[in-house]
């Protein structure tokens, strides 16, 4: 693999505090960004040189929230609520709720996100169901009184 920024990890910059570190690691847990973008927007914003080992380790340290670190499932089940109760609006899917639940700092998967609406409010997710729209394609029917005597 090529070293495109021709650093050996001899000077990656200055190290910034950990408290600007971890900070900026949570927003890019909450932008939800790749873990390439989350090392150039380090570059770019920081002036911090590093690679995805790195990048990893750090996350570790400072307890990154994460999809694949997630909540107990009374407390997840417990934000969905009290976030669709919030809306009090039906028609907001799960991408919808999994975005307003990352703006304040809970990553949480889409799916689990999913699975609990459809739990708490089957009817709602019958209304977002657009698998029984109209197509494009007019089916025939008939009327089955009008099809000869009886």
């Amino acid at each position: 693999m090529v070293n495109k920024t021709g650093k050996n990890g001899v000077d990656n910059g200055i190290v910034p505090p950990d408290a600007v570190l971890a900070e900026a690691l949570c927003r890019y847990a909450r932008e939800k960004l790749t873990t390439q973008q989350r090392i150039e927007q380090l570059r770019v914003e920081l002036g911090y040189c590093i690679k995805r080992t790195k990048l990893q380790a750090l996350q570790r340290k400072f307890r990154t929230p994460s999809v694949r670190r997630p909540y107990p499932p009374e407390i997840v089940e417990e934000l969905v609520r009290d976030k669709v109760a919030q809306l009090n609006d039906r028609t907001k899917g799960p991408e919808t709720i999994v975005r307003l639940l990352a703006d304040e700092g809970n990553i949480i998967s889409r799916s689990l996100v999913r699975s609990i609406m459809h739990k708490i409010d089957p009817e709602g997710a019958a209304l977002r169901d657009h698998s029984g729209h109209f197509t494009g394609r007019m089916k025939k029917t008939y009327d089955s009184s009008s099809c000869g005597p009886e």
